[in-house]
């Protein structure tokens, strides 16, 4: 029995999809489902909508040739007589896996409605969105919310009958409109414009090289992986965020798949094994697809130089090692040339930044290489004790204090490291110069005297500035730019001079600041404001009580309980900036008793409570306010 054509035998379009076809050809002929054209050409209906569909009854009824459809299905025949999988020409291996979307259709209905047919596009599993109208394709319909099928009255009718024109579907992000036009223009094997779109956001250039069933690979296996650590709530592509802002993205991938557990578990920080699953499904060399070398390089840099939870070992490097900023301990100690134990000891004391990686049932130590700068990994020129001291002009004892509290060299290592090397001790010099600015000048004798200054040379090799610590400490002020010197007289650290008032401060502050239970007279006098003759007359009083054993020192509690009762009338005229004479007129007035002590002969000390100071205080600034009022009047 001769076959029937069917009344209308259109041509298929470029870039249509056969089942897309097959349901255009219904609609034109007047059928109401794609069923009634499978049947008319004898098909079974588990043969109709099937990856491997074969064409040649199909083109029987449409007077085609076999071969022209066969372009248009989702399998064919290779020259060696086996059949493999296809979309749009392009080899999709013979397995296919979760590759297209083959009984549940997607649609652009913009796309449709300009172009007249389905979009082979829309048929790969990938394809989520519409870069030409920046939409997310069509998956249900808005009346009877059912999947769409083929078996449809017509492209754009859903089966319950529902109009899909018109159908606006959500905006897809930019990421995913960037890599679905990627997507289309290899399906379509066409070119991208190079200068505009978003696509530009994209290593557009390397994914248009990568062929279509390496690049379907790919972004299933991102897909799988995220929908497994149950990170995405949204209908866009998690690929597409992986490839947007490229690398940041896929940085920004890894990171979270880090955080959801992904790169937890194993028993190593070595990056293959933490991330153990991607490098499998992506990176390992049987399973690699040609054409992403370039993502498999940015995996090694991202663990080579911005991860830190992991070390990247030699072998995934390549044929060209590049130095890794993020390593382990014992890798870092044989580049410096120490021992292990000695990077250990430079991470406790936070000299290199590092981090405690969880691995199985212990942990490991991830160190920052990039904050090891300037290392001497040399001992020929290190130098000890009085030799460092003879090149520096510093005292060992400062030297020493520095390097504890890490003010001897900006770089962390070398605080830490035993010995000096000439260089560190060059650029120390070279900081403490620099806390003098530009007021650098041969400063003669009578202005010295005149603005009562001293070198740091003579108060380091002179003065008493405290305990052992006193001179690094005074360094370590000078450095932070707490003690600034007025000017330098040499290319010298030696040769800054100091206020020495500013001297004496320090001198205060420090033995004040170290909680000493004794003190020296003079630092008394300097905390009372008053001269060490007052202080001596407190003592014989009875007002500070003597060290004991300790010589001339003092007891500090004596000193600050008596502070805490009594203010030195002399000190607070210098706060109101008037005259003590003034003070004791006001206080007779107000009967404000004043203590007197005798301090030489014929003189007194006068103090008054610190209460009453209170009340001095008050009606010194009544009194100057009701004058400033006659003024004015």
């Amino acid at each position: 029995m001769p076959i029937q054509l069917l009344l209308r035998t259109p041509d298929p379009i470029p870039g249509e999809g056969i089942f897309g076809y097959v349901l255009r050809l219904s609609e034109r002929n007047g059928y109401d489902s794609p069923w009634h054209v499978f049947q008319h050409a004898g098909y079974l209906q588990q043969e109709m909508i099937a990856p491997g569909f074969e064409p040649r009854r199909l083109a029987a009824i449409v007077g085609k040739e076999a071969d022209l459809l066969e372009r248009y299905c989702y399998s064919r025949l290779t020259d060696d007589g086996q059949r493999e999988f296809q979309l749009n020409g392009h080899s999709l291996g013979r397995r296919l896996g979760k590759t297209l979307r083959v009984r549940r259709p997607a649609i652009c209905t913009a796309c449709i409605e300009a172009d007249g047919f389905a979009d082979a596009c829309w048929d790969a599993q990938a394809f989520v969105a519409c870069p030409k109208h920046g939409r997310l394709l069509l998956l249900n319909c808005p009346a009877c919310e059912s999947h769409l099928k083929w078996f449809r009255p017509g492209l754009l009718q859903c089966h319950c009958g529902a109009s899909l024109a018109g159908v606006v579907a959500d905006t897809a992000s930019a990421a995913t409109q960037g890599l679905m036009a990627v997507l289309r223009s290899t399906i379509r094997r066409e070119a991208l414009p190079p200068d505009q779109g978003v696509h530009l956001s994209l290593p557009h250039r390397e994914l248009s090289a990568v062929p279509l069933r390496g690049l379907l690979h790919v972004l299933s296996v991102l897909e799988k992986l995220d929908t497994e650590a149950k990170v995405s709530d949204g209908p866009d592509t998690t690929a597409a965020d992986v490839f947007f802002d490229w690398p940041n993205g896929f940085h920004a991938y890894l990171r979270r798949m880090a955080s959801t557990g992904i790169a937890s578990g194993v028993e190593t920080v070595g990056l293959r094994k933490r991330f153990h699953r991607l490098y499998e499904g992506l990176f390992k060399r049987c399973r690699m697809v040609n054409g992403m070398e370039f993502m498999r390089e940015e995996f090694v840099r991202f663990g080579r130089d911005e991860w830190g939870d992991g070390v990247v070992d030699f072998k995934l490097m390549g044929s060209e090692p590049t130095k890794s900023r993020f390593t382990s301990a014992s890798a870092l100690a044989s580049e410096l040339g120490v021992m292990h134990i000695t990077v250990r000891r430079w991470m406790e004391v936070g000299a290199i930044p590092f981090k405690t990686v969880e691995v199985g049932q212990g942990s490991r130590f991830v160190a920052d290489s990039a904050a090891v700068s300037q290392v001497a990994a040399y001992k020929e020129n290190r130098v000890h004790g009085r030799e460092a001291a003879k090149l520096s002009g510093l005292p060992v004892s400062a030297l020493r204090e520095l390097k504890k509290s890490g003010h001897y060299s900006t770089n962390a290592i070398a605080n830490c490291r035993a010995g000096f090397w000439p260089v560190d001790l060059q650029q120390l010099n070279d900081r403490l110069l620099a806390t003098a600015g530009d007021a650098s000048g041969k400063a003669d004798e009578v202005e010295c005297s005149r603005e009562a200054l001293v070198s740091l040379g003579r108060i380091l090799g002179f003065w008493k500035l405290g305990a052992v610590r006193a001179k690094g400490a005074f360094l370590a002020e000078v450095l932070d730019g707490e003690l600034v010197p007025v000017r330098r007289s040499g290319d010298h650290a030696n040769d800054l001079l100091f206020r020495i008032g500013d001297v004496e401060s320090f001198r205060v502050r420090f033995a004040l600041g170290t909680g000493r239970e004794y003190i020296s007279a003079k630092t008394a006098a300097h905390m009372l404001g008053a001269s060490t003759t007052i202080v001596a007359a407190l003592v014989e009083a009875g007002h500070f009580l003597p060290a004991g054993d300790h010589g001339v020192r003092l007891s500090r509690c004596s000193v600050d309980k008596f502070m805490e009762s009594w203010k030195p009338l002399n000190a607070l005229a210098k706060e109101l900036n008037t005259s003590s004479m003034a003070l004791r007129l006001s206080a007779d007035a107000l009967d404000i008793k004043v203590m007197r002590v005798p301090y030489s002969a014929g003189r007194q000390a006068p103090f008054v409570a610190t209460a009453d100071a209170v009340v001095l205080r008050q009606a010194f600034a009544n009194r100057r306010s009701k004058r400033r009022s006659g003024e004015l009047v």
